[in-house]
């Protein structure tokens, strides 16, 4: 544990935290309106969110699709009951 306080991964981690206290702060103190800091991140997370909205929209039709099977084979075959039945 003591290798782990001392070594570069908990300096990383420790210069990541700081510097998301820091953002958080500034945008706390600017009183909410847009900052800089804000912009920037928004604008290099945007591609990630489009790419994960479309990830589970597919995952999510897929899903459905076998989750919803039963009802359409139960349909299918009540209309081909009814079918045959005239």
């Amino acid at each position: 544990m003591r290798d782990f306080f001392k070594g570069f991964k908990f300096k990383i981690i420790v210069c990541a935290f700081a510097l998301v206290l820091g953002v958080v702060i500034y945008a706390a103190v600017s009183g909410g309106f847009s900052t800089f800091p804000e912009n920037v991140l928004s604008t290099i997370a945007k591609p990630f969110v489009t790419v994960s909205n479309a990830v589970s929209q597919w995952v999510e039709g897929t899903l459905d699709k076998f989750a919803n099977i039963s009802l359409r084979t139960r349909s299918l075959k009540t209309i081909s009951m009814n079918n045959t039945v005239r």
